[in-house]
């Protein structure tokens, strides 16, 4: 399964990174932060302190979404609406870890149709359940 991170560069995201390439039937196909990220274009296996992985980080996740099966979002509360939408667009699943949503974002997440993945926004502990256990 391709995954692409986006909040990539914070400690979530790093984390999500590093339990993906222990596991051998997932794969980091996208690596997203915010315009104003000092990592962006830096290589994801640098940024987690590895030898380099052939992947930049991008502000963009219009430039990986085809190449992902499922993305994953730990970004900031205000990107959700935007991340959502692009992956339901491409029949992405989604799934986010992003605590501290308004009532506005919850109703967002709640009316976006199928096959999108929501865990719950309290319990960021459920993405890497999620992650561990390969679905979908």
């Amino acid at each position: 399964m391709r995954i692409t991170v986006i909040g990539a560069a914070g400690r979530m995201g790093r984390q999500i990174i590093s339990d993906i390439l222990l596991d051998e039937d997932l794969e980091i196909s996208g690596a997203i932060d915010s315009q104003d990220c000092s990592h962006l274009n830096k290589d994801v296996g640098e940024l987690i302190g590895i030898k380099p992985l052939g992947l930049k980080i991008s502000d963009s996740l219009e430039y990986y979404i085809n190449d992902t099966d499922v993305v994953v979002d730990f970004s900031l509360p205000e990107a959700i609406f935007n991340n959502l939408k692009i992956s339901r667009d491409k029949n992405k699943p989604y799934v986010t870890g992003i605590t501290g949503l308004d009532l506005s974002i919850i109703k967002f997440i709640k009316e976006s149709s199928s096959p999108l993945l929501k865990s719950n926004p309290l319990n960021p502990s459920l993405i890497t359940s999620f992650v561990d256990s390969g679905l979908p």
